[in-house]
C-alpha cells in the first residue's frame, strides 16, 4: 500500500505543478507517515521543490513492542481461523473498543462523529466501514512496529514542516495522549516543525465534525504561513 501510494503522489505530481502537501487521515496517517520514512531519499531528490509538508489526521504513536505484543496476537488468531476470514476478536478490541468510550451508544459507529448525518452516511455506505481480515491486521501492526522504531522515524526529513490535527476524544489518539506523544516522538527523531492541534469534545473524524468548518481553516491557516 506503501508503494502504491508512492506512484500515486508521482502521478499526481506529473500532472500538477502545484506545491504538494500530503494529508493521511487514520491508516492513511500512519501510510504518510511510513511514505516519508521509505522513500525519504526520493522525496528529497525527486520533488524536492514540491514536496512542502505533511498533515496527519486522527494519528496515534505508541511504542514498537507494544504493536509487536498485538502483531503477534493477530497471527495466533490467523492460525486460529485462517488469513482470509475476520477475527470477531480482533474487531473487538479496536473498533468495538473504540465505540465503548461514547456508551450508551445510537450506533456501532459514535466514535466517529459528533455529527449524527455523517455518521448515518458511513453506515448506509456499503464502501465504509467492514472488518478486515487476520492477514491484513497482521500486515498493519508489523506495519506500525517498523513505522514507529526510532530508526524509522529518524528517516524523515528534518526540515518537513508537519502539522497534527485530532479530536481530544478520539479513540485512535487515546483521547490526545497518543498525539501529544507522536509529536514528541517526531520532534526527537529530529523534525524541527511540528505543529499540533486538539480539539474539544471532537472525535475521530475532524474532518467531518460538527466544528468542521473551523478545522478546514486552521488547516488553510497552516497552508497559508508556510506556504
Amino acid at each position: 500500500m506503501v508503494d502504491d501510494q508512492w506512484q500515486l503522489i508521482n502521478h499526481i505530481a506529473a500532472e500538477n505543478d502545484l506545491p504538494l502537501i500530503i494529508l493521511g487521515h487514520s491508516m492513511g496517517s500512519f501510510m504518510a507517515n511510513h511514505l516519508c520514512q521509505r522513500y525519504a531519499a526520493e522525496l528529497d531528490e525527486t520533488l524536492s521543490t514540491r514536496f512542502k509538508g505533511l498533515i496527519l489526521s486522527g494519528s496515534n504513536y505508541d511504542a514498537p513492542t507494544a504493536f509487536k505484543v498485538v502483531a503477534g496476537l493477530a497471527k495466533i488468531e490467523r492460525l486460529r481461523v485462517g488469513g482470509r476470514k475476520v477475527s470477531n476478536l480482533l474487531e473487538a478490541l479496536s473498533f468495538g473498543a473504540f465505540n465503548r468510550a461514547f456508551t450508551p451508544n445510537r450506533t456501532e459507529k459514535d466514535w466517529l462523529s459528533r455529527d449524527h448525518s455523517i455518521v448515518d452516511s458511513y453506515i448506509a455506505d456499503p464502501l465504509c466501514g467492514g472488518a478486515i481480515t487476520t492477514q491484513s491486521w497482521v500486515d498493519f501492526l508489523t506495519g506500525l512496529a517498523d513505522l514507529s522504531a526510532p530508526k524509522g522515524m529518524a528517516r524523515i526529513n528534518a526540515e518537513l514542516p508537519i502539522y497534527l490535527f485530532a479530536g481530544e476524544l478520539d479513540p485512535v489518539g487515546k483521547q490526545g495522549k497518543g498525539v501529544l506523544k507522536l509529536q514528541q516522538m517526531l520532534l526527537k527523531a529530529g523534525v524541527k516543525q511540528v505543529d499540533l492541534m486538539l480539539y474539544p469534545q471532537g472525535r475521530h473524524e475532524m474532518i467531518n465534525e460538527t466544528n468542521r468548518e473551523e478545522v478546514y481553516q486552521d488547516i488553510l491557516k497552516w497552508l497559508q504561513a508556510h506556504f
